[in-house]
């Protein structure tokens, strides 16, 4: 691997590790000593990457609460506070989930749906604005603090950067912002079909973030909801295995959680 300091090739393993288990290295240009995940912002962390990364699935993948988490991690023998799971969903929980998006460009079908709804922060209603493909894959998500034209724009510019094209439809239901909306940002080059009937399969899907949030009793401040409901969704895509039987899931899981740990190498 290449350093990290100077970016040199000159590299040289060393025959010890950290306490951790990781491999330690020296280049032999700037003489620095650095190790596997030296690059990456788990470096301080007092416990593997892995470790990291399985608390925040089970904390964004299921409902649980952060006691629930601390008491899952305790059967395997590895004791965290409940305060550490908070931190480490706040500081990882957006970065993993930035980096989950990226890997979406231009993988989403060209027929979404398009839809929001009400979620509580503090006690004042934001709107959760979603949008999914034909086949039920994640385009993107975001959270406002209203309901109008511009909210409408700004997501639909929101979906254009992540999938980095043009769908050829848009089904939404008669809500006149999204009319708007498609129009500045598409333009006539897309489809919009209104119709409030087929965009059930979408409304219906709205259970499964308001399922997550009502398990922690709703969001304290806007950072919070708007962490939670996108590495929620994008999590949740990452381990989308429709169409597969439940001996299949089985089978797949663990290259699913392969792939998340790999997204762990995220640089500073």
């Amino acid at each position: 691997m290449d350093c990290p300091c100077c970016n040199s090739t000159q590299v040289s393993k060393l025959c010890k590790s950290t306490d951790l288990g990781y491999k330690q290295y020296r280049c032999l240009d700037c003489r620095k000593q650095f190790n596997e995940r030296t690059s990456t912002p788990f470096n301080f962390i007092h416990y593997r990457t892995e470790v990291v990364l399985l608390v925040l699935w089970h904390y964004y993948r299921y409902k649980l609460s952060l006691d629930d988490v601390t008491e899952l991690m305790a059967t395997r023998g590895i004791f965290l506070s409940h305060q550490t799971v908070h931190n480490w969903v706040q500081w990882f929980g957006p970065e993993i989930g930035l980096q989950i998006r990226s890997l979406r460009r231009n993988r989403n079908g060209k027929k979404w749906h398009v839809d929001s709804t009400e979620i509580k922060v503090s006690g004042r209603v934001c709107y959760l604005y979603r949008c999914f493909d034909k086949e039920g894959n994640l385009v993107d998500v975001m959270l406002s603090d209203d309901k109008t034209k511009e909210t409408a724009e700004a997501f639909f510019y929101q979906c254009y950067d992540t999938a980095d094209f043009i769908p050829d439809m848009i089904t939404t239901d008669n809500e006149a912002a999204f009319e708007h909306g498609i129009l500045e940002v598409f333009g006539n080059n897309v489809v919009h079909r209104k119709s409030k009937y087929m965009n059930n399969q979408l409304e219906q899907d709205h259970r499964a973030p308001k399922l997550r949030y009502r398990a922690m009793k709703g969001f304290k401040d806007e950072f919070a909801a708007l962490s939670m409901t996108h590495c929620f969704e994008e999590i949740r895509q990452l381990f989308r295995m429709k169409g597969l039987t439940r001996s299949e899931k089985r089978r797949t899981i663990m290259s699913k959680f392969t792939n998340l740990c790999n997204l762990a190498i995220i640089t500073n």
